[in-house]
């Protein structure tokens, strides 16, 4: 499950043609989901590469005034 406060939505979403709802965006959301899901998952390193990732300019440009993600994995 991931849960995000509303600073992400541009970086978690993106909008759909028409006029309907957004989308997840796959280039961050489907790769984040593949890697939680791999036996091999290291929490350590996911915390380095979603640190480094939410802390990238690509990421500042899009996001609101807060960039809260929260994940919960079931074992």
């Amino acid at each position: 499950m991931l849960l995000s406060t509303d600073g992400l939505t541009q970086a978690l979403l993106r909008r759909a043609p028409g006029g309907r709802p957004p989308v997840p965006h796959d280039a961050f959301l489907g790769h984040l989901f593949d890697r939680l899901a791999r036996p091999d998952y290291d929490r350590d390193e996911e915390h380095r590469r979603l640190s480094e990732f939410l802390g990238s300019d690509q990421i500042t440009r899009v996001t609101g005034d807060d960039k809260t993600l929260l994940w919960a994995i079931r074992t």
